[in-house]
């Protein structure tokens, strides 16, 4: 039978170059929230070096590999239902730096501060080139593109990338030599400026791992155990808020910290720890879990995804694959059926983006070829994988119909 594929795809996200003539649309222009609302802070991106979808209010944002070399920004418009290189230049090969949707390193991540008023992009380093891990800023459109932090040569951007809308918060990690442990220091950006501040040290076990009102969450394990601490941005000291086992999973979320805690060898219960209050309660109990084999994926929509496979008959042919919702305030669960082919294997259907009543989601795979040149100028042809991208309802969702609502992506295979 077809196995299943749940901690993602491993085809090659293929990149987009070609000759296309595609400007980004005005929708890209601005995406700001009203003067004077007040911002609190938000995880902007869950891996800083390689969270490579970033979604707005009115599309979204990914950073795609070139066939030739480096990098491309693309946008998808929910509305146009169209996907085009984030560039207005007639006739532009969006393979140098003449395009503003290209970048000389081939990944990284990719983000908007919490307001929506500037892209980012954490671009990887590139020893052959000379090139630190650097942060970038720009318009929404990809011009007026200045660094705003650069890594120093034995320095990495680590962790998620958290946003005030004012400032940027992420992790930075040097190696020790000797012991090979990565010293992380918890830095402030301002987003306008660009000074950077120190706030705090932590070592490799430990990740910047959410957010709650003006508290950075901080994730520890002790060896032995996992805690979640809070860093306060206004006193500069720090909080426990909870412990839990090793074989459990967690993920923040608003002012909730949700913890699928182990039952049996097959089990588990889901348990939500209120951040003000410091209460516990029991949201469901008996959902299918298993230690090696489950994770907990994004709150979308007030539900926690949830990867699991029973593995535990060590025979291919016997997996039995889980994908299912827990409703993060009743507790209900929803199993989740769309899936996609891909080649001889299956995987399942999952979140990208939302939008109103809508989610846009990876709905399946297709083949496309590109021209790239090898090392001595010569043209050669490339074949690769690419993710396709569709609209659904949130409801069709849910309930697993397989309505999608097509997302035009011609204009970036031309």
């Amino acid at each position: 039978m077809k196995r299943y594929q749940i901690a993602g795809v491993l085809c090659l996200l293929f990149g987009f170059l070609l000759c296309a003539c595609s400007a980004a649309p005005e929708s890209a222009a601005s995406e700001s929230a009203p003067a004077g609302e007040e911002i609190s802070l938000k995880v902007v991106n869950p891996w800083l070096s390689t969270g490579d979808k970033a979604p707005g209010k009115d599309g979204f944002y990914q950073l795609v590999r070139n066939p030739q070399q480096g990098s491309n920004m693309i946008y998808t418009d929910y509305s146009a239902k169209t996907t085009v290189y984030l560039c207005n230049r007639p006739d532009c090969q969006h393979n140098d730096e003449t395009c503003p949707s290209w970048f000389s390193s081939p990944g990284g991540g990719i983000f908007l501060d919490a307001k929506g008023e500037h892209l980012f992009c954490a671009i990887r380093g590139d020893s052959e080139q000379e090139q630190a891990e650097t942060i970038w800023k720009m318009d929404l459109n990809g011009e007026n593109r200045q660094a705003l932090y650069t890594c120093a040569p034995n320095e990495s951007l680590t962790d998620m990338a958290i946003s005030d809308g004012t400032s940027l918060y992420f992790a930075t990690g040097v190696t020790d030599p000797e012991t090979w442990t990565l010293n992380k220091t918890l830095k402030q950006l301002d987003i306008q400026s660009g000074k950077t501040e120190d706030l705090m040290t932590y070592q490799d076990t430990a990740w910047l791992f959410g957010a709650f009102e003006d508290e950075l969450l901080v994730q520890i394990f002790d060896g032995t155990s996992f805690r979640y601490d809070a860093y306060s941005l206004k006193t500069k000291t720090s909080r426990t808020l909870l412990t839990y086992a090793e074989n459990a999973r967690s993920m923040p979320s608003g002012d909730s910290i949700y913890v699928v805690k182990p039952l049996t060898d097959s089990t588990a219960e889901v348990l939500k720890f209120n951040i003000k209050t410091g209460e516990t309660s029991s949201l469901c109990k008996d959902i299918p879990y298993f230690v090696d084999t489950t994770a907990v994926g994004d709150i979308v929509d007030g539900r926690m995804i949830i990867h699991a496979s029973d593995t535990r008959e060590n025979d291919p042919e016997k997996i039995k694959v889980y994908y299912y919702a827990v409703n993060c305030e009743t507790g209900e669960m929803t199993d989740l059926p769309l899936t996609y082919e891909i080649g001889e294997t299956t995987d399942f259907v999952n979140v990208v983006a939302e939008t109103g009543d809508f989610f846009v989601v990876t709905s399946g795979t297709e083949t496309v070829k590109s021209i790239a040149n090898g090392t001595d100028g010569t043209p050669y042809e490339l074949e690769g994988t690419i993710f396709i991208y569709s609209l659904i309802s949130k409801s069709d969702y849910w309930n697993g119909q397989p309505n999608y609502i097509k997302i035009d992506n011609s204009a970036i295979k031309r």
